[in-house]
């Protein structure tokens, strides 16, 4: 079954941060959703109508406040909600046009991240991928994978092996970037959101 926090795994407690901090059963790195539907003994809590039925990271507990930090996944957005108003969010198997199987954010466990994409490419021979980034830092990395391009500093890779990057079947081209390049900017968002 899919589990919170990266993907593919049978046991949340154990998949993501064993040791991380809970609040109210939900944990820093657990993927979560919106409701508003809040818990008993906290119907008098709503959630911000554009929050509802989005998913998002737990980033941080702020236990005074009795809220969590939780990056948004579809813009990146920060924002500070009431534990009790957030269920554990499943994600795995994308099947749909913006569906995802693993996540990528600031908190997430590699060991959990490298699990799930392993059951993932097991399972069904690719993977989908999100990686977390508000609206600023995608038109960031667009723009600068747009000037590695005209300086000529993308390369394709071999036909012989774009089919292990792609898949059977896939019609995109895949790209190379020497990250260690002098022209590519060691601490630009491309190389920060590689090390991902």
């Amino acid at each position: 079954a899919p589990a919170p926090g990266g993907g593919m795994a049978s046991d949340v407690a154990a998949a993501v941060a064993p040791f991380a901090p809970w609040a109210n059963g939900l944990q820093i790195g657990q993927l979560v959703e919106v409701s508003n539907e809040p818990a008993p003994g906290a119907e008098h809590l709503r959630a911000e109508e554009d929050l509802i039925g989005e998913t998002g990271q737990i980033v941080d507990i702020l236990a005074d406040e009795g809220k969590l930090r939780v990056m948004m996944i579809s813009s990146g957005r920060v924002v500070s909600i009431d534990s009790r108003l957030l269920r554990s969010a499943m994600v795995g198997y994308a099947s749909g046009e913006g569906d995802f199987d693993v996540v990528f954010g600031p908190r997430s466990e590699k060991h959990v991240l490298c699990q799930a994409l392993s059951d993932c490419f097991s399972d069904k021979g690719h993977c989908v991928a999100k990686v977390i980034q508000d609206a600023q830092e995608r038109t960031e990395a667009h723009a600068s994978l747009q000037q590695a391009e005209a300086d000529g500093l993308l390369g394709r890779l071999a036909q012989e092996v774009e089919e292990g990057y792609l898949g059977r079947g896939g019609r995109a081209k895949v790209m190379w970037l020497d990250a260690e390049a002098p022209a590519v900017p060691p601490d630009g968002l491309v190389c920060r959101s590689d090390a991902h």
